[in-house]
């Protein structure tokens, strides 16, 4: 018998036996009823627990199979997304190999028309340009490429934090950025990849400084020592510029997601943010946040790169030790 026909026939068993009136038995007899009463309960609950049990192995095997059979879709899509990853890669590296091929030349030839034909002088110059942006945005599809397949390594070297922040403001305050929190800085040298944390922070300031619409721009720099070995590199830019819905910042993060309003004109590759975030997130393990309170109401962005820090030496002294007479 299946379990379930089990619990109701020891049950109708029960009910069957229970129906003879004890008073008309001998004491014997009660007390077989009672102890046959009692077999037939224990029985009838060891049943229901036989089923119930079944009934719950039954569905930890369904849960099991579902969570296996999500697992296994999880780990194909990762394989997909890992294959397309190095498809794209590789199509990147080709296309730029392709691509720069055929621009070297032209670049040589319109470099001696510029600087030996006065008839074609502007006309070079504007085509020598265009050549420069196109070998930028390859550049930085390879980059970006690079960062998200995992192949990459930075540089971290031991350096003077305020070389990099005097750096930062002097790119800062050359595109009209006005800059603060340089003076409060003390002089310490950290170790990490210099030149990612200034194109990062670059990155910033001339995506705020391009949307800004001539409106201030504003650039803050901070380190912040969290014990006598580790501190945090906090560079804030804030723009008083269109600002973005939380859609649109989601999308900003993302290769190629260009943010435009109605009837402006296309600016950028889109992968300027996407670049500085793999930077300093997978580079570093720092952060980037980018918030806005709404359209019209500007954008800061905000990059925090922990580092270990050590005292400055102190500049070896000037003064000779032969005496003066």
């Amino acid at each position: 018998f299946s379990h379930t026909e089990l619990l109701w026939r020891l049950t109708a068993i029960a009910c069957v036996r229970m129906a003879f009136p004890i008073w008309a038995c001998d004491a014997v007899d009660v007390w077989d009823i009672v102890l046959f009463h009692a077999a037939v309960h224990i029985l009838c609950m060891l049943a229901y627990v036989v089923v119930c049990s079944q009934r719950d192995l039954h569905e930890m095997r369904e849960e099991r199979d579902i969570l296996t059979e999500e697992r296994e879709n999880m780990i194909d899509e990762c394989n997909k997304q890992e294959a397309m990853a190095a498809r794209f890669k590789t199509a990147c590296a080709f296309l730029s190999h392709e691509i720069r091929n055929q621009l070297y030349p032209q670049s040589v030839v319109l470099e001696e028309m510029r600087d030996h034909d006065p008839r074609w002088k502007d006309e070079a110059a504007m085509i020598l340009g265009c050549n420069a942006t196109v070998n930028t945005i390859l550049n930085r599809v390879l980059d970006l490429a690079k960062w998200e397949s995992g192949n990459f390594s930075i540089d971290a070297i031991l350096f003077p934090l305020n070389r990099l922040f005097k750096s930062i403001a002097a790119y800062a305050k050359a595109k009209g950025a006005t800059v603060g929190g340089l003076a409060s800085i003390k002089p310490r040298h950290a170790r990490a990849d210099e030149h990612l944390l200034k194109q990062a922070a670059t990155n910033l300031i001339s995506n705020a400084c391009k949307f800004s619409n001539d409106l201030p721009v504003r650039v803050t720099m901070a380190f912040e020592e969290t014990n006598d070995r580790e501190g945090v590199i906090v560079v804030t830019v804030i723009d008083q510029g269109r600002g973005m819905t939380p859609e649109q910042l989601s999308k900003a993060m993302m290769p190629f997601g260009q943010i435009r309003t109605a009837g402006e004109a296309r600016s950028g590759t889109g992968l300027g943010l996407p670049l500085t975030k793999a930077m300093i997130e997978m580079g570093h393990k720092g952060t980037l946040n980018l918030t806005s309170e709404g359209l019209g109401k500007g954008t800061m962005a905000t990059m925090r790169v922990p580092v270990e820090w050590e005292d400055q030496p102190e500049a070896p002294s000037q003064e000779s030790d032969d005496p003066l007479w």
